[in-house]
């Protein structure tokens, strides 16, 4: 029986992250719960998961807008091609101030197949929507292509903002998966691998954590993982302390990689820290760090 998606998902990110971390030796299986195990000198349970800009649950997220943008332009190019009109290239954006409904998904179809169609006054490839009376928030900007024949694809261009990381969703993720301790198979320590896909609008956001404070009963280590562009990925972590609210929060000193994936380091979440591809980066006490990678 095929892997479902979700588990083949997983072993391509874990592959990923396996590729530029310094994980200990040892075995790897792939299991549900947690999702990687590694058997090495200590039984490690590896869960992995994503961190979102919004939840999936909320009509507003880009989860639930993306698929609903995509289905409006195939809707309105099938209106197009069924009246007959001579093919030509379309670019549609979308207000994510004004979110889609999934109720008028076939209206807003028809409406950017009749607005596309309309004559275009003005020298310019983009539709002055006002000009046209304008009635549908949702649709940003309609530009039809000047290729003629050469492009007639109908396609979504989406401009988004990245914002940065919010600490109280990185608490969510981590109290929801404690909460789940009891369907994990019994290991020596459990690490928390968060994902961060710099290819996905949903997901992209600028890592900043400099404060964060977590307090974990269940995780060993906790690490953010943003794949990057152009293989580039990123690792961050800083040390936090673990139920411990009598003492200082230390940010500022680092370890190794090697040191952040070998070593247990009892009594600390770890959660960030940057990772250029196919090398180390080391600072101690006291050091700036450099290219974004904290202040």
């Amino acid at each position: 029986m095929p892997k479902p998606p979700k588990a083949v998902h997983e072993r391509q990110y874990f592959g990923c992250f396996r590729q530029y971390s310094h994980l200990p030796d040892g075995q790897i299986e792939y299991r549900d719960k947690p999702d990687v195990i590694l058997s090495g000198k200590r039984k490690i349970g590896i869960e992995i998961t994503h961190l979102y800009r919004q939840s999936g649950s909320i009509n507003e997220s880009e989860q639930r807008q993306r698929p609903l943008r995509e289905r409006i332009v195939e809707l309105a190019y099938t209106h197009h091609i069924d009246n007959g009109v001579v093919p030509f290239g379309l670019t549609a954006s979308f207000n994510p101030e004004h979110p889609i409904d999934p109720r008028n998904v076939e209206e807003l179809g028809q409406y950017l197949a009749d607005i596309a169609k309309l004559p275009n006054e003005r020298f310019s490839p983009y539709i002055d929507l006002r000009s046209v009376g304008h009635r549908m928030p949702e649709i940003s900007t309609i530009q039809r292509s000047t290729s003629g024949l050469l492009d007639t694809k109908w396609q979504i261009a989406q401009v988004f903002s990245v914002l940065p990381t919010d600490e109280n969703t990185v608490r969510e993720i981590v109290e929801t998966k404690e909460r789940r301790v009891s369907d994990y198979e019994p290991c020596e320590a459990y690490w928390l691998v968060i994902i961060v896909e710099g290819m996905d609008p949903g997901q992209e956001q600028e890592i900043r954590i400099d404060r964060l404070t977590i307090e974990t009963s269940l995780f060993e280590k906790v690490i953010l993982f943003h794949t990057g562009m152009h293989n580039c990925p990123s690792i961050w972590s800083v040390m936090l302390q673990k139920h411990s609210p009598n003492e200082r929060c230390f940010f500022g000193s680092f370890c190794s990689q090697k040191e952040l994936f070998s070593s247990p380091l009892p009594g600390f979440v770890e959660l960030v820290l940057r990772l250029f591809a196919g090398g180390e980066f080391v600072a101690g006490e006291g050091d700036e760090m450099v290219d974004g990678g904290g202040e």
